[in-house]
């Protein structure tokens, strides 16, 4: 597959939507662990691969080229590797459905240059994946057409809602037009379907 030139927005909702449907989502806050383990995919913690490779943590830090995560991909399965030591669940979690957004994207599997390693593609490519990745963890932790239709107008709320970081949360309302402008009605209503429950008790 060619190289996208920009970040697929449009794509990227279409995935979330998909993600939702596909996981049966219905409740937050979300658990990527839980999807992780649910989709037999590969899961690695900095600190065992430091005691494994008798390396420190900044060093796998620098191999990997990623303070928070990385994915790799063998040709069968993917294996997420996460920095445990960041002691902030919020920023876990994120990460965590940061690397599972490249597995959703097929970033690892369609587009060759795709190690996920910054040395091997230039930075512009690079960063349209990130962006690419970056809205669909935010859209799945705090999916846009969520805080829409529940009216959610405060970072406190989207806190109390979601269970994300105080940044995150600032980018979710900051983000919220413009995501919204790339999901399109079907996209809407299947998300709505799929948090009946939730919206029900909020």
């Amino acid at each position: 597959m060619k190289f996208p030139k920009k970040a697929r927005y449009t794509k990227v909702m279409q995935k979330v939507s998909y993600f939702f449907a596909n996981e049966n989502i219905s409740d937050f806050p979300i658990d990527p662990f839980q999807i992780i383990k649910r989709n037999k995919w590969g899961l690695i913690s900095y600190s065992e691969l430091a005691e494994i490779h008798e390396m420190s943590i900044p060093e796998i830090i620098e191999a990997f080229q990623s303070k928070d995560g990385y994915t790799i991909y063998d040709g069968v399965n993917h294996t997420i590797a996460y920095n445990d030591t960041i002691m902030i669940p919020e920023r876990i979690r994120f990460t965590l459905m940061h690397e599972i957004g490249h597995i959703y994207m097929n970033h690892l599997v369609e587009l060759e240059e795709t190690i996920l390693r910054r040395s091997k593609m230039t930075e512009s490519k690079y960063r349209v994946l990130e962006n690419e990745v970056n809205s669909f963890a935010r859209n799945v932790l705090a999916p846009a057409v969520l805080v829409k239709h529940l009216d959610i107008k405060t970072e406190a709320e989207i806190i109390n809602y979601f269970k994300i970081s105080k940044r995150a949360a600032k980018v979710r309302l900051k983000s919220l037009s413009f995501d919204l402008y790339n999901t399109f009605m079907p996209m809407i209503n299947l998300q709505l379907k799929c948090f009946k429950q939730f919206i029900s008790t909020h």
